[in-house]
């Protein structure tokens, strides 16, 4: 019995390593969803056709996956697709450039801050094709170099997953009884207070240094630029008048559902409610409104949830947990801090989707020791930090930002490159990764 276990534990392994690579290697990710099925399936037989003396069986499987998560990953994807396709955010964005009056070190600021956000309820490529075009057009008319602000964007974007329970989704549904000690999700009233401080300091920083470095010192533009700036930009580019009504009443229908799904505990629910009044409301064809639903990361995410269940069922977890345990000296600190060390390194080369996937039950496993019951926040809050940042130190850890320069390839913008932005998330993203490490420290004691 303790051989196939044994057997089962590395082949559920090989099983996890073998999905995880094809979602994150480029030149595979297109087997990735065949990929996941095929080992998930292998993972499944193997499991349910153990020896007697091995806990549980097929009925199990369907128990691992959190269809809460599910629920609210599929729900939000209808909102914000329906969102885009009013045009709700590319009018906000037009909004922001006409009140800072195109100046470029308030537009720099104000833009960054206002992408960060978009950045906590809707995805990081969505809000890159609103704000670039309109980025690249005013800078390149005011006759400034893109590039600063383009890097700005990206680190506003990754930041801004800091923000919500939205951007959270696994995190904040599955690890919520860390701190509720029950069930439910983790609300923005638990990101407010924990994770909203960080994220001011480390935007503010890395913004000031951009400005500082980039942008301070360049040549004042002149007013007549700017009059023809905001000429051009009005926000009946993206709403006709005839339209208006239903405009401005689904604009606000959009940020109070944003608003009641970020402050509920029953989010999954929330979110599928408004998914479906939004859909009525938009008069939009629910049928086309499916086929943007990104289903191929949702069956991803499914079966990692049994891959990872499994792994607890055979108390891997729990070796892990025990060992990263016996390595801090009985000292809980040492566990929040060597828990972000390792999935900050796993963050940095891997979504965070699938680092918060591998790494939630280990930060359930441990707060529910008796050595970790002091520091459950520092420990939840450390993985929201980690998984986030990651992919700030390294492209590879950020699929958007793989995307972002997929999607603007055919643009030649000097200093803009993989290569420009590499050496610059590594310096940056490291500076990022030890305030984090300053802030689990301060927060801890």
């Amino acid at each position: 019995m303790e051989q196939y276990q044994d057997f089962l534990l590395v082949m559920t392994l090989l099983a996890i390593a073998a999905a995880v690579g094809t979602f994150s290697i480029k030149h595979f990710k297109v087997y990735y969803i065949p990929v996941a099925f095929l080992a998930t399936l292998t993972i499944i037989v193997l499991y349910i056709s153990k020896p007697p003396g091995i806990p549980d069986g097929m009925a199990s499987i369907v128990d691992f996956i959190e269809f809460d998560t599910l629920i609210l990953m599929f729900s939000m994807e209808i909102i914000t697709r329906i969102a885009e396709k009013e045009r709700v955010f590319q009018y906000l964005a037009i909004k922001l450039v006409r009140a800072s009056k195109a100046n470029p070190r308030v537009l720099f600021y104000a833009m960054n801050l206002v992408a960060a956000f978009f950045a906590s309820i809707i995805s990081g490529v969505m809000v890159a094709i609103i704000f670039m075009p309109l980025v690249i057009r005013v800078v390149m008319v005011l006759d400034m170099d893109p590039a600063p602000f383009l890097f700005g964007l990206l680190f506003s974007i990754n930041l801004g997953c800091l923000l919500t329970p939205v951007k959270n989704i696994i995190i904040s549904t599955t690890a919520a009884s860390v701190v509720t000690g029950g069930e439910g999700t983790l609300t923005i009233l638990f990101y407010l207070q924990h994770v909203w401080l960080f994220f001011f300091i480390a935007w503010g920083v890395t913004m000031i240094i951009l400005d500082a470095t980039m942008i301070r010192n360049h040549v004042v533009v002149p007013d007549s630029t700017i009059r023809t700036i905001l000429e051009i930009l009005s926000g009946r580019i993206v709403m006709d008048k005839e339209h208006r009504k239903r405009f401005y009443s689904l604009l606000v229908l959009t940020i109070s559902m944003f608003i009641a799904i970020n402050l509920t505990s029953s989010a999954a629910l929330v979110a599928l409610a408004c998914a479906m009044i939004l859909t009525i409301s938009s008069k939009t064809k629910f049928k086309r409104i499916l086929k943007s639903v990104e289903w191929e990361f949702l069956m991803y995410t499914a079966t990692m949830f049994i891959l990872v269940g499994i792994l607890g069922k055979l108390e891997f977890i729990e070796v892990i947990s025990s060992g990263l345990a016996s390595l801090t000296g009985g000292k809980p600190l040492v566990g929040v801090l060597m828990l972000y060390l390792i999935s900050f390194a796993f963050s940095s080369f891997l979504t965070s989707g699938t680092v918060s996937l591998l790494f939630v039950p280990i930060v359930t496993t441990m707060a529910a020791s008796g050595q970790f019951s002091s520091v459950p926040v520092p420990l939840l809050v450390g993985l929201i930090l980690s998984t986030n940042l990651g992919g700030n130190i390294t492209p590879y850890g950020s699929s958007f930002t793989l995307l972002v320069l997929e999607k603007i390839e055919t643009q030649v913008i000097d200093g803009f490159s993989f290569k420009a932005i590499f050496k610059l998330d590594v310096k940056l993203g490291t500076l990022q990764f030890l305030m984090g490490f300053t802030f689990l420290v301060l927060t801890s004691l």
